[in-house]
C-alpha cells in the first residue's frame, strides 16, 4: 500500500458497514488509518446479519451478477463482483478473530430466513451462528419464541401471531 518505510495515510468517512471494513482492511494493508463519522453508525442498531440482496430467488451472489449486469450504475456493479465476496470475506474474517464467526453460508448460496423479534422474516446472506440456526427455509418443525416476564418491549405473543399469519407454526413460552 505504501513505499517501503512509510505507511500511507488513509482517511475513511463513514462509520456504517462499508466505511469501518474499509477501515479495517487498510489498517491491516498497514496503512495509518482515520476514521471520520459523526454518532454512532448503524450498527448500534443492527441485528449482526449482513444482507446482500434480500430478493434474490436462489444463489445470491449469482443473482447480484445478474442484476449488476442489468444496473450499470448500481453500487454492486461499479464496484465489482471481487469487492463484494473480498468485503464479505473480510467481515467473516473480522467476526471469527473477536469471537463471533458468522455462521457458513447456506450450501444451495441461498439467503437464510430469519425471524425478527417481532414475528417477520428478514433474508440476509451471512448470520451470527446462534441466529443462524434460527433459519426457517427448510421448515423443520414449529418454532418456540421464548420471552421472559418483566422484560420489555418484546412481546413473544405478538411474534408468534405474525410468524403464524405467514404460515409459519409457531408457538409463545414466557419465562420467569
Amino acid at each position: 500500500m505504501a513505499e517501503a518505510g512509510r505507511s500511507a495515510e488513509v482517511i475513511v468517512i463513514g462509520a456504517g458497514l462499508a466505511g469501518l471494513l474499509a477501515a479495517v482492511h487498510a489498517a491491516k494493508q498497514g496503512a495509518h488509518v482515520r476514521l471520520i463519522a459523526t454518532g454512532w453508525g448503524q450498527q448500534i442498531v443492527s441485528p449482526g446479519w449482513i444482507s446482500v440482496y434480500d430478493r434474490a430467488d436462489g444463489d445470491v451472489l449469482s443473482a447480484v451478477q445478474a442484476y449488476a449486469a442489468a444496473q450499470p450504475d448500481h453500487p454492486y456493479t461499479l464496484a465489482g463482483h471481487e469487492a463484494l465476496v473480498g468485503g464479505l470475506a473480510l467481515l467473516q474474517e473480522i467476526a471469527t478473530e473477536i469471537g463471533e464467526p458468522f455462521a457458513p453460508p447456506r450450501p444451495d448460496g441461498r439467503n437464510l430466513r430469519l425471524p425478527t423479534m417481532l414475528g417477520g422474516i428478514q433474508t440476509p446472506l451471512l448470520a451470527p451462528q446462534g441466529m443462524a440456526r434460527g433459519d426457517l427455509t427448510d421448515g423443520r418443525g414449529p418454532v418456540l419464541i421464548v420471552g421472559f416476564e418483566g422484560w420489555r418491549d418484546f412481546y413473544p405473543e405478538m411474534a408468534v401471531g405474525n410468524l403464524t399469519a405467514q404460515g409459519i407454526a409457531a408457538r409463545a413460552l414466557s419465562v420467569s
